[in-house]
């Protein structure tokens, strides 16, 4: 298609605006390192270390705080990965669909058959406890990344909330060269409908850019670090 399309979480400190002020940062970033994902069965783990039973897969960026777990899979068939309904407490779970279709359900709420479509996002703030199980709805291959964040220690006894965003529902800034979409969090004025209580300071984007085109993404001056996954054509970052 000749479109060149980015993952990207940044985060950083917590930050207050005055009225509608907002500072922006164009500059480039110092790129730290570049790592290959980390195949684990149908995963590929793009941040994130071992899991909460002290299994799973190692990774050369253990971790990118609150980033703690970062996967991007590609699962075929429905029904899939036949996990079921299983806990979570103190962290915050987003799926973006990149291609597909995936249901879901929670301890919580009674189904409501939702699908969350490609380009869609399905977040569950986890709290104090929950219990929540996503699987593909359809037949075909579906796509997703799943990032995951740790919520801070003074808001890990929030109740659990449970949001679910459309692809056309999401603010996309269009500038020369390319777009953005925010999915999770803000970005200067723009800020994604999935609001979480807990979430801290992040923010989830898709970036676009046109063959051989270039683009400098706003960033707010508040965030500090993050990583970028590229999930179709080639890019250059900075110099490399």
């Amino acid at each position: 298609s000749g479109i060149n399309a980015e993952y990207m979480v940044s985060s950083g400190i917590n930050a207050e605006y005055i009225g509608d002020s907002v500072e922006m940062a164009t500059a480039a970033r110092s790129i730290v390192c570049c790592v290959v994902p980390t195949k684990a069965g149908p995963l590929y783990r793009l941040v994130g270390g071992l899991d909460f039973k002290g299994q799973g897969t190692k990774h050369e960026l253990a971790g990118l705080d609150p980033v703690v777990l970062c996967d991007t899979a590609t699962i075929t068939g429905a029904g899939n990965p036949p996990f079921g309904l299983h806990p979570h407490y103190g962290m915050i779970a987003v799926t973006t669909v990149l291609e597909g279709s995936f249901m879901d359900g929670d301890n919580i709420n009674p189904p409501d058959g939702h699908l969350t479509e490609s380009g869609g996002i399905y977040a569950v703030s986890a709290g104090r406890g929950v219990c929540h199980e996503e699987k593909t709805a359809t037949e075909g291959n579906h796509k997703a990344i799943q990032t995951i964040f740790k919520i801070p220690e003074d808001k890990k006894d929030l109740l659990p909330e449970l949001v679910k965003v459309r692809s056309s529902d999401l603010p996309e800034l269009k500038m020369e060269g390319g777009s953005v979409k925010v999915l999770v969090g803000r970005m200067g004025q723009l800020e994604s409908p999935a609001k979480l209580e807990a979430l801290p300071r992040v923010v989830m984007l898709i970036v676009k850019v046109g063959s051989r085109g270039r683009i400098d993404v706003p960033l707010d001056v508040d965030l500090e670090h993050g990583f970028a996954y590229v999930l179709s054509g080639k890019c250059r970052r900075g110099r490399r």
